[in-house]
């Protein structure tokens, strides 16, 4: 599965959108491949139609909706070698990281905890890469 195809997922689980809106937002290759990826999605069940809507220029656009999330559950993790769930989590943290200094530099960061970080401190924790010993230790004990 392409990680666009998770984006798209969890995007559209928060909320309708269309192609043009989603690639226009969050991104993707090109129009064409974001739009591949939608129609596959549709055709796996992962989508569902929600309306068309006009935005009074070009053509209307059809939204969609995620109809789940995707996630995995503790027993397929489990079975998971461990590079997959490395790069799963990863993942994860890197878009969570970039998602809460995007918050923090818009201002709409609203949890108490979150006024001890700055943007800056987010920006630099993702630039900084682990030392080996860090690794070391955090994949000294992993079951």
């Amino acid at each position: 599965m392409d990680q666009i195809r998770l984006t798209i997922i969890t995007e559209l689980y928060m909320r309708e959108m269309g192609v043009q809106q989603f690639y226009e937002s969050v991104g993707g290759s090109s129009y064409d491949s974001v739009r591949r990826h939608f129609f596959k999605l549709v055709d796996f069940g992962w989508l569902r139609y929600v309306r068309t809507t006009s935005s009074g220029r070009g053509r209307p656009e059809k939204l969609y909706r995620s109809t789940e999330l995707a996630v995995i559950d503790t027993e397929t993790w489990r079975m998971l070698p461990f590079s997959i769930r490395d790069a799963f989590t990863i993942q994860l943290l890197l878009e969570m990281g970039g998602r809460v200094g995007e918050a923090l530099q818009q201002g709409r960061a609203g949890a108490r905890d979150m006024s001890r970080l700055s943007a800056a401190s987010i920006r630099s924790c993702r630039s900084r890469p682990m030392p080996e010993s860090g690794w070391k230790a955090a994949t000294r004990n992993r079951n």
